[in-house]
């Protein structure tokens, strides 16, 4: 029996990607977050397409666009007719 992954998505509010000691940059103590950078995948160029939080997370967790989901500012909410990344992990056990 294969053995399922375990993913972990870390998304943070106004943190900049050099504010983690992995990366060399900052002086910063950041251990927990190194641990999993070492252990995991770490994505070192990546890019939002939106300047705020919801609808970046959302365009991470649908694979679709800001203006195709249709959340554009925050304080919104993702409506249940969208199928998203926890979809596609359940639907493949």
């Amino acid at each position: 029996m294969t053995k399922n992954p375990n993913i972990i998505f870390v998304l943070t509010d106004q943190m900049r990607s050099t504010a983690m000691g992995c990366s060399g940059v900052e002086k910063v103590i950041t251990p927990n977050l190194d641990k999993l950078a070492d252990e995991g995948t770490r994505f070192t160029n990546a890019i939002a397409n939106s300047p705020a939080c919801t609808p970046s997370r959302a365009n991470l967790l649908t694979g679709m666009h800001t203006l195709s989901h249709g959340l554009v500012n925050n304080d919104m909410e993702l409506g249940t007719n969208y199928r998203g990344f926890a979809h596609c992990l359940n639907d493949n056990g």
